[in-house]
Formats: C-alpha cells, sequence, structure tokens
C-alpha cells in the first residue's frame, strides 16, 4: 500500500512544512497496535524553508516536538538533494528610462545570480511573449553579470515581459516577470507662481519635446486642492509652501498610488511648514546661511546608479554649484537615501519611497 501512495504522487510546486508532517506522522503510529516497533521516514531534498521551525522547539507553534516520541518509535531522515547544484536565475531587472514615451527606446538590464560551478549561461528578453533579444552572460561567484538589451520604441501601452534563463535544476526561477509602461505622453505638475516655476517648466518643454513628449502644467499654490493630481505623473512643488491641509492629504494620497512629488524648498516657508509635509524623507531643523568663500560646492553622487542620477553624470564629471543658504538636518532618519551631497558631508537631494514604487 505504501509503495503504490508514493508512485502515485507527483511532485508539486509549492514548499513543505515538516513539523506538522512529522506531527501527523507519529499521531497515525500512536494509535496504531502497541507492542510493535514504529518508524517514521522523513524523505527530503534538504532546502532550508520546510525546516524552519524545527530549530527553536518554544518558537515552532507546537508543530513538533521530539521529546513526545516514545521509545519504540524511531525516526530516519534521507538526505536526497544535489549537494552542489548548478541554478542559474534573474533576480532583478533595471528599466531606463522607467516610463517611456513613443518615439524613445529604453535599456533594460538583467541582474543574475547563480549556486554551483556554473560558468555562462544565455538570458532571453520577451516582450509580450515574443523574443526580442538574446545575450550570453559570464558567471562569477554570487551575483555576477549584468546583460542589457536595447527595447525599440513602441506604441502607447503596457507590455508584459519576462527575462528567463535556460532550463536547469530548478525551472521555477528561471523567468523573472516585469512591466514596461509606454505613455503617449506625461503631464507634470507645476506648483508655484510663474517666476518661480519658470526654469522647470522650460527643462520639461525642452526634454519633451514635441505632442508626444512630456507636458507642463502650472497651478498656483493655493489651487492645488482643486486639481486632480491622478491625471498627472509628477508635482514638482517650486517655492510653493505654506499648502493648505487639504492640499497635503492630495499629495500624500497621491504618493501612496506611485506618483511623484519634488519640493525646491524657497523663501516662503518656515519650519513648521516643512513639518506638516508628513512625507518628506527627512524634517529640516533651520535654514543656514553660506558664507561667501563657502558658497562654491562640488556636488557628489552618492547613488551613482539611481535613476534620476544616471543621465545627469553623462558630461559633468565634477558639477559645481554655488550655495548662498539652504536646510539643515540634526540627523538623517533611515527612510532618508542621500542621493546627491555638496562635498563629503552636506546633503543636496534627498529621496524616500512612500507609496508604491
Amino acid at each position: 500500500e505504501g509503495l503504490r501512495r508514493l508512485k502515485d504522487l507527483r511532485t508539486g510546486r509549492g514548499t513543505s512544512r515538516l513539523g506538522p508532517a512529522l506531527t501527523a506522522g507519529y499521531e497515525a503510529l500512536r494509535h496504531a497496535a502497541r507492542g510493535r516497533e514504529k518508524e517514521l521516514h522523513l524523505i527530503t531534498d534538504n532546502q532550508a524553508l520546510p525546516w524552519e521551525g524545527l530549530g527553536d522547539i518554544e518558537g515552532s507553534g507546537g508543530e513538533w516536538d521530539p521529546d513526545d516520541l516514545d521509545d519504540r518509535t524511531h525516526v530516519f531522515v534521507s538526505l536526497l538533494g544535489v549537494p552542489s547544484p548548478e541554478n542559474v536565475f534573474p533576480v532583478a531587472v533595471d528599466v531606463q528610462p522607467p516610463l517611456m514615451l513613443p518615439g524613445s527606446s529604453a535599456r533594460i538590464t538583467a541582474q543574475l545570480a547563480h549556486t554551483g560551478n556554473a560558468s555562462g549561461t544565455t538570458i532571453v528578453l520577451y516582450i509580450d511573449d515574443q523574443e526580442t533579444g538574446r545575450r550570453s552572460a559570464g558567471l562569477g561567484s554570487g551575483a555576477t553579470d549584468a546583460p542589457s538589451f536595447i527595447v525599440p520604441s513602441l506604441d502607447p501601452g503596457t507590455y508584459a515581459c519576462r527575462v528567463e534563463t535556460p532550463d536547469d535544476n530548478l525551472s521555477l526561477d528561471n523567468p523573472f516577470h516585469f512591466l514596461i509602461r509606454v505613455e503617449e505622453r506625461l503631464q507634470a505638475l507645476c506648483v508655484g507662481t510663474e517666476e518661480d516655476t519658470l526654469f522647470i517648466r522650460a527643462a520639461l518643454k525642452a526634454g519633451g519635446g514635441g505632442a508626444s513628449g512630456i507636458v507642463a502644467e502650472r497651478v498656483a499654490a493655493d489651487r492645488l486642492a482643486e486639481t486632480t493630481l491622478g491625471d498627472h505623473a509628477v508635482v514638482f512643488l517650486c517655492n510653493a509652501l505654506p499648502l493648505s491641509g487639504q492640499a497635503l492629504d492630495a499629495l500624500e494620497r497621491f504618493l501612496r498610488t506611485g506618483g511623484l512629488v519634488v519640493l525646491f524648498p524657497g523663501p516662503r516657508a518656515d519650519m513648521d511648514d516643512y513639518r506638516a509635509l508628513k512625507f518628506l524623507p527627512a524634517v529640516p531643523v533651520e535654514v543656514a546661511e553660506w558664507p561667501r568663500s563657502e558658497r562654491n560646492r562640488v556636488l557628489t553622487w552618492n547613488e551613482p546608479r539611481h535613476t534620476l542620477l544616471r543621465p545627469l553624470q553623462e558630461g559633468l564629471a565634477r558639477p559645481n554649484v554655488t550655495v548662498r543658504r539652504s536646510l539643515t538636518w540634526e540627523d538623517l532618519p533611515e527612510r532618508a537615501s542621500r542621493l546627491v551631497s555638496m562635498g563629503p558631508e552636506q546633503p543636496f537631494l534627498l529621496e524616500r519611497t512612500v507609496g508604491v514604487p
């Protein structure tokens, strides 16, 4: 009967929980005829996850306690897994730019990892189940090569994509799925006066170019609460503080649904206005005036591979800025990522993830 049942079993795609299985097996034996030798056989490929909960008996939730075994029950464990299985798998992809427009191309970079002694592999990019590119990748130790693909211009829409490595000992982790979004146009909202938003609107117009590019709309700070933020991809606050409570609530909802808010500080705001922005990476403590002799600062990239910084590095080996005043912080919380600094100490650009990335 046991052999028949074993032959009828088929491997599944889920994980195992050895604690409940051992408990159920022992309970079945405990109610069997007394006086017999009883055996529990555990057959496993020795992956780590099924063993969780067995190491700390008190923290196992009562799933399995070997002290409950009587002296006529024996447990045998057969480890049948491959000691060093060769397995290559994609662990992440980086899409630049993350939001595409018609007529533009993108670069997709895949990060690979592996176990065992694999020395090389191939990786294929599929867009809507159509093979778009194939690359070879060398493999060293740990996280390894990062092959990249150029995505040609696509029509507006959302595309289901995946990068995939060849079949190996663990086929479930061969594909890595992600989405590419191509927007017909990118809506940006600039909040502030005509003068305060002039430069960002000019930069967006130059970067968009044409009817299918970036569309920049301006709204006064006191009209922000009346604006539908969901129609926009990014909101620029240009010396726009203070804001009403309704506007702050709308901005927080916008952030938590995947929107981007960029704050350019200005002289209109005081420290209480900044403290009202609960979504800031960090809350400043004061505005510092810089001596004339220290105003020329060199920017350094703390996160050179960040989406915002990659394009800025091209042609800017040592960018300089003139700083007359800046916000200062006592300590940066863990949630704040420093992207750019003015020299080794002073933050220049901070980031925080609030909602859906």
